[in-house]
């Protein structure tokens, strides 16, 4: 069956409210918003209803879903808040006598045990993953690879957070981890959002859902964006050893998040996703993807944002 009222579940900010705009661009969907709280003011300004959601009150997870013909669940759920409020949801769709899809809150990379042992917050995404995997819904994940956004912030329209990695654009400086030649998927938020319209279309998913943007390595975007710039970068390389100890070379951009995100917290964040992009983590196969199946969907390459992004400034 293909999905026709659909529940996104954190979709007021960051990826949930890019997927929101672009399933309402699409057409043909009935969108709910799962949030905390509910808001007619954001309400209004997302142009679609919020429920307001107690991921601790099955019941009344089960009555939102129910009450309003929601078909389809897609989590924007983040792992930050561990694995229970998806576990949750995943739990109340499967009660749900009217829910029969769900989409979990991977939006990144294959999540197994050889990656959890970099990233542990892989386990609450493997959680959630065996919970559909056991349950009797029908389930994908979207792997996209790491977000384009990040280097386009704050002169492309994004609702992701800045967070300068690898190569701060602003600041002409760059910090290229291990070999820097791995090759990388990169992927515009707004670009999965219309793979994600054309996905809830079909009548059968397969376990996985992969959307590329672009294939490039950190050498090659970093010369891609000292070709838009016109200006070579300050440039460091950090090697795996420095980076298994949880440590990066500082860019000029990092300084300004330390008030919300401390140093040594941004430093382990950034080597982890670091090493998993040297690993080949990061990288993903263009045979079987949504980008071969509806080639009418034009997706930003790197080279694409960086120029809009950044050309003449």
């Amino acid at each position: 069956m293909s999905s026709k009222i659909i529940a996104v579940a954190g979709g007021t900010g960051n990826i949930g409210r890019a997927i929101v705009e672009e399933l309402i661009a699409h057409g043909g969907y009935k969108i709910f918003i799962l949030a905390r709280a509910g808001s007619h003011e954001k309400s209004k300004e997302l142009g679609c209803p919020i429920l307001a959601i107690d991921y601790s009150n099955q019941s009344s997870l089960i009555s939102a879903l129910e009450l309003n013909g929601i078909d389809t669940v897609i989590s924007t759920l983040s792992s930050g808040a561990g694995a229970d409020p998806e576990l949750a949801l995943i739990k109340a769709a499967e009660a749900s006598k009217i829910t029969r899809r769900y989409i979990a809150s991977i939006w990144g990379v294959r999540y197994t045990a050889d990656v959890a042992k970099y990233y542990t917050n892989a386990h609450a995404k493997m959680s959630a993953l065996a919970a559909l995997e056991s349950s009797s819904l029908e389930y994908t994940s979207v792997l996209n690879g790491f977000f384009l956004d990040y280097f386009g912030i704050p002169h492309i329209k994004s609702y992701l957070p800045s967070f300068p990695f690898v190569i701060d654009m602003a600041n002409n400086a760059a910090s290229i981890p291990a070999s820097g030649d791995a090759p990388i998927v990169f992927t515009y938020s707004f670009d999965v959002g219309r793979f994600v319209g054309k996905l809830l279309s079909e009548s059968k998913w397969e376990k996985e859902s992969v959307v590329i943007g672009d294939q490039i390595t950190w050498n090659q975007f970093l010369a891609l964006a000292e070709d838009v710039k016109g200006t070579k970068f300050s440039v460091s390389h950090d090697s795996l050893e420095l980076l298994h100890k949880g440590q990066i070379t500082e860019l000029p951009g990092h300084k300004e998040l330390y008030p919300f995100f401390p140093k040594e917290t941004l430093q382990g964040a950034a080597a982890v996703f670091s090493i998993l992009m040297e690993k080949g983590f990061v990288n993903l196969e263009r045979e079987g993807s949504l980008n071969e199946r509806y080639k009418d969907v034009k997706v930003k390459t790197v080279r694409q944002l960086v120029e809009e992004a950044w050309k003449g400034k």
